[in-house]
């Protein structure tokens, strides 16, 4: 029996993992622990936390796996949300920790992890059954031929600062267990008027993801009606039923399907002059939650990817240079394939500068990086040019076969970039943002 065990860190949180691998170096039990740093006060922590658990077992099938996690209350500035609502940190851990035992075995990474794919029929780390094709198989084989990940790993020779990382990862689509239809109970209306136009209304909101072309879309598309006919307004109370928030990477999925529904609906009444029509979600049959448990499906649907990070660095600034980008998912069918690509390249860039750059300390309760100034964002500048592939699997819930996208690429990149600047350096690295100051720390500890 071997043990493999690896703590990462990152502001706030504090990822522990072992592994314990038989004699054939199959990997037989998982135990894993989680700390969060919450704060002062409490706000959405208990539910970064829970994503962070339901996510931090990776996509693995493992026989045997003990998940824990706990938000601790702190003299800290208080933590909130961030684009994966816990997603980041989780994956982070588990992918760098994959790799690192892949490593210690002398096996090349992205073969060892496909060992343990989950599949079709699987249970979550939940209990949770996948009952919808999963494609990671695919979506590793894409990535590995556009990047030529499995041959630059083996041309690139130790001592060169020149690495490959490579990440592979879920989403969650949609809000945790029965949430969709136990708290948020989501209400859309559409409603036709006398001159044949069409008006959406929905509480959720634009804030440049791209819903009101989207949400439009799948309306006017069902109607078969021109985009200008279909008509959606920023959400009034007066107006507007409670559809739910613009979180989860649900908008789509969720309200979009509500919406397709009473557009359905509206297409077969079309001969009325006026008319309301609104649908209520209700939760799929083929889904199952205990809340108290916390056992079952953790999420309506699940998104999936994989993401390629090329890095060289500088022998005498221990500055990382990417110089590759390569990113596969799994969205299901895209609505609007221009803001699903905006959508990508935003949040991958967005998930570079967590990994590399943007680093927020916290001494005796003061933000030490209080501007953008003092807390670096990357620039269009600081990047390549990203490359992307879609994998087609509709989701039969979703419009037109659509799933969530708009937390699922960030959550990979940043164990891909780590990952790269590990075998760049020849030591692992178990803590973000990977600065030039951390792989100087990193390269000068005595082991």
């Amino acid at each position: 029996i071997r043990f493999q065990r690896h703590l990462f860190l990152h502001t706030p949180s504090i990822i522990r993992i072992r592994s314990i691998l038989d004699e054939s170096h199959k990997i037989i039990i998982q135990d894993i622990d989680l700390k969060e740093d919450a704060g002062a006060y409490s706000g959405l922590s208990s539910v970064v936390l829970q994503r962070g658990i339901f996510s931090v077992g990776g996509i693995y099938n493992i026989p045997n796996l003990k998940i824990k996690g706990a938000t601790y209350a702190t003299n800290n500035v208080v933590s909130g949300a961030f684009r994966g609502f816990g997603g980041p940190q989780a994956f982070f851990a588990m992918e760098s920790h994959m790799e690192h035992v892949a490593q210690s075995l002398g096996l090349e990474p992205m073969a060892f992890k496909r060992r343990y794919f989950l599949k079709k029929g699987d249970t979550s780390s939940t209990g949770g059954v996948f009952s919808s094709d999963i494609k990671l198989d695919e979506i590793t084989e894409t990535i590995d031929k556009m990047s030529a990940y499995t041959k630059k790993r083996s041309d690139i020779k130790p001592g060169q600062l020149h690495g490959i990382g490579f990440s592979v990862f879920f989403h969650g689509c949609g809000y945790t267990g029965a949430g969709e239809a136990e708290l948020l109970n989501s209400l859309v209306k559409l409603r036709k008027n006398k001159d044949e136009t069409v008006d959406i209304f929905v509480s959720n909101t634009e804030i440049g993801q791209g819903v009101l072309t989207t949400l439009r879309k799948i309306v006017a598309t069902t109607l078969n009606l021109p985009m200008d006919h279909v008509h959606q307004h920023y959400p009034d109370t007066l107006t507007c039923p409670n559809s739910g928030p613009t979180v989860a990477s649900r908008t789509t999925m969720i309200v979009g399907r509500l919406l397709q529904d009473c557009a359905n609906e509206m297409k077969a009444r079309w001969n009325e002059s006026e008319m309301d029509i609104s649908k209520r979600y209700i939760y799929p049959d083929h889904l199952y939650w205990n809340s108290e448990t916390m056992k079952g499906n953790a999420y309506p649907e699940y998104a999936w990817g994989a993401n390629v990070v090329e890095v060289e660095i500088d022998p005498l600034t221990y500055q990382p240079k990417v110089t590759g980008l390569w990113a596969v998912y799994d969205i299901g069918t895209p609505i609007d394939e221009q803001i699903v690509q905006g959508q990508i390249e935003g949040g991958f860039m967005q998930g570079l500068g967590y990994a590399s750059m943007e680093k927020l300390t916290v001494r005796q309760g003061k933000l030490l990086q209080d501007t953008l100034s003092t807390y670096m964002i990357p620039s269009s500048h600081d990047f390549p040019k990203l490359k992307i592939k879609l994998i087609d699997n509709p989701n039969p819930d979703g419009p037109y076969g659509a799933k969530g996208l708009g937390e699922l690429p960030l959550v990979g990149v940043a164990p891909a970039y780590a990952n790269a600047v590990s075998m760049a350096i020849g030591k692992p690295v178990n803590e973000l943002p990977v600065t030039p100051e951390l792989i100087m720390e990193v390269l000068t500890h005595e082991t």
